[in-house]
């Protein structure tokens, strides 16, 4: 189970971009240990189809890493069509140092679709 959730509305065909901070009980930097971090979007949180996997990155302002940054291109959510179902799940993982894993974000993607094409 993550640590926190969080769901999304996400449009189909444009870019996602969301910048997570996370400070432990101590209001410390818990991403200073980490060494990676990955992310996926399922049809049901259980499947073995990704419909999409999230680019992580860490931004260091100080010696540590102080935000994830989450991402989807527009050709990723290009791919959130209606035949999935209104609702998409994703999980986001951090690997820290000693590695250890920790899964710090999940929830549900409502895909906002298009309907007007050319």
């Amino acid at each position: 189970m993550p640590l926190s959730n969080c769901d999304f509305c996400v449009d189909q065909g444009g870019t996602f971009t969301r910048a997570l901070n996370y400070v432990d009980s101590s209001n410390n930097n818990a991403f200073a240990s980490a060494v990676s971090a990955e992310g996926q979007v399922r049809q049901e949180p259980y499947s073995t189809n990704i419909i999409a996997t999230m680019t992580c990155t860490f931004s260091t302002v100080s010696t540590n890493n102080d935000t994830l940054t989450i991402s989807l291109t527009s050709d990723q959510t290009q791919l959130f069509v209606p035949s999935y179902g209104k609702v998409l799940f994703y999980d986001v993982k951090v690997t820290f140092v000693d590695s250890s894993e920790v899964f710090i974000l999940g929830g549900k993607i409502f895909p906002n679709f298009t309907v007007t094409r050319p």
